[in-house]
C-alpha cells in the first residue's frame, strides 16, 4: 500500500513540475474578444412580426384587439427563440426543443419588454410589431429545475465532483511568414513585317560627242510591329506557419463551489466535493486526480480503480463528475475600459456508478465565460464563479434531458 502511495506522490510531483516548467502548449485556448457577450443579462434581443387581420366591423378598417395581441405575442416568441438559440447550453436546448410549446406559452412572463411599437397598414390590413426584450434568466432556470426528474422523484442522489484548474500564465501568439516568392518575368512575343519598293529614272546628258546614261534609284520601306505579353502567377515557396504556445500552472477551482452546489441541489442532486470522501469512503489523494486531469483531461487507470473501490463499492455513490477548467492569460479588456479580462471554460463528463461498470451519461463543454475586474486575479475569480453556475446548469440539463433520477 505504501508503495502505491509513494508511486502516486512521485507521479504528482512529476506532473506538477512538468506543468510549471514546460506548460501544455498543444492545448491552446481560443481567444475571442468579448466571447458570448450576447448572453449577458443586460443584452437585448430584437424581433419583429407581421400579421394579417380582418376588419373589426362594418365601416371600420382597423384591427381587433385580438389581432394586435397576436402580433405582439409573435414578436415576443421570436425574440425568445433567438435567445434560446444563442444562449442555452446543449442540455438546456434539448429540454427546450422537447418542451418548446410549454416555454413559448410562457414567453411573455419570461421577458422584460424594453421597446415596443406597432404599425397598422389599413390598406393591406397588416400589423407590424417591432420589439426589444431582455430575458429573465433566473425565472427561466427555475423552469428547467422544476421539471428535473431527480427533483420530482423526491430522493436526491449524491453527485461527487472534482475539477482541476489550469491557467495560461504566458501566451505566445502564432505567426506566419519567412518564405520566399518565385517571381516570373513577363514573356514578350514580337511580330514584325516590312515592305519595300524601288523606282529607277534614266537621265542623259550631252557631254561633247559622248552620250552618257545614269540611273537613280529611290526606295521606300514600311515596318509594322506588334505581339502579346504573358505573365505567370508568382509562387510562394517555403512559407512558414508557427503555432502559438502557452505555459500553464495549476489553479484552485474552489470559487465554483457555491453556485455549483446551489443549482445542482435545486435540480434534485446532492453535490459533494471529492475531498470530503477521503475519510468516509476511503478515497485518497485528490491532488493526484487534479494533476492527472490538468495533464490529460482524464484519469489514469489506477485512479479509476480507486474511484470504483471507494465511491462505487464502499459508499454506493451513484454519480461522479470530473472536469478541467481552462483559463487564459489575463489581458486588458477591449470591451470595458480600464478593466482586466479573463476567459475560461470547463470541459468534463458525468459517470453513472450505479451499474456493474461505470458509464458516461453526460459529456459537457461550457461556453467561454468572461471575468472582469480592476485586478487580473480578481477577473479570474469572477470567471470561475460564473463557470460554477454554467457548469452546474449544463450538467443538470443534460441529466434531466436524459431522464436521470
Amino acid at each position: 500500500m505504501d508503495s502505491i502511495n509513494n508511486s502516486r506522490k512521485r507521479m504528482f510531483m512529476k506532473i506538477t513540475t512538468r506543468l510549471a516548467s514546460l506548460g501544455l502548449g498543444t492545448l491552446g485556448l481560443l481567444m475571442a474578444s468579448n466571447a458570448h457577450a450576447a448572453c449577458e443579462s443586460n443584452v437585448t434581443f430584437p424581433a419583429q412580426s407581421s400579421v394579417t387581420y380582418k376588419s373589426s366591423g362594418f365601416g371600420s378598417s382597423g384591427p381587433k384587439p385580438e389581432a394586435l395581441a397576436e402580433g405582439r405575442n409573435q414578436a415576443i416568441r421570436q425574440a425568445f427563440e433567438r435567445y434560446a438559440d444563442e444562449c442555452l447550453t446543449g442540455g438546456q436546448l434539448k429540454i427546450y426543443i422537447r418542451d418548446k410549446d410549454k416555454f413559448l406559452g410562457q414567453a411573455t412572463s419570461l421577458v422584460n419588454i424594453l421597446y415596443e411599437k406597432q404599425d397598422v397598414d389599413k390598406k393591406n390590413r397588416q400589423i407590424k410589431t417591432m420589439m426589444k426584450v431582455s430575458v429573465k434568466s433566473n425565472m427561466l432556470q427555475a423552469m428547467f429545475a422544476d421539471d428535473a426528474p431527480a427533483a420530482a422523484s423526491g430522493s436526491a442522489g449524491f453527485l461527487v465532483y472534482v475539477f482541476a484548474g489550469r491557467q495560461a500564465v504566458q501566451t505566445v501568439e502564432g505567426s506566419s511568414g519567412g518564405g520566399s516568392t518565385k517571381v516570373f518575368d513577363t514573356k514578350r512575343t514580337d511580330i514584325q513585317s516590312g515592305k519595300s519598293a524601288s523606282s529607277a529614272t534614266e537621265m542623259s546628258a550631252q557631254q561633247g560627242d559622248t552620250m552618257m546614261t545614269a540611273q537613280q534609284t529611290e526606295s521606300m520601306s514600311k515596318t509594322v510591329t506588334g505581339g502579346s505579353s504573358e505573365k505567370k502567377n508568382d509562387i510562394v515557396v517555403g512559407d512558414t506557419v508557427t503555432m502559438g504556445s502557452r505555459q500553464y500552472e495549476m489553479i484552485s477551482t474552489k470559487g465554483m463551489d457555491a453556485t455549483f452546489k446551489e443549482i445542482l441541489t435545486g435540480n434534485g442532486f446532492r453535490p459533494v466535493p471529492f475531498n470530503a470522501t477521503t475519510r468516509k469512503c476511503g478515497c485518497r489523494d485528490p491532488e493526484i486526480l487534479e494533476a492527472e486531469l490538468a495533464e490529460t483531461g482524464d484519469l489514469s487507470p489506477d485512479s479509476w480503480d480507486m474511484i470504483a473501490q471507494c465511491l462505487q463499492e464502499k459508499c454506493r455513490i451513484p454519480f461522479f463528475a470530473v472536469g478541467t477548467l481552462d483559463a487564459n492569460t489575463p489581458m486588458r479588456s477591449k470591451v470595458k475600459q480600464g478593466m482586466w479580462q479573463v476567459q475560461a471554460k470547463v470541459t468534463g463528463k458525468v459517470i453513472d456508478l450505479r451499474d456493474f461498470l461505470p458509464v458516461d451519461i453526460a459529456a459537457f463543454s461550457t461556453r467561454y465565460e468572461d471575468g472582469f475586474d480592476s485586478a487580473d486575479n480578481a477577473a479570474l475569480e469572477d470567471a470561475i464563479k460564473l463557470l460554477g453556475k454554467t457548469t452546474a446548469q449544463e450538467i443538470a440539463s443534460q441529466m434531466n434531458a436524459a431522464g436521470v433520477r
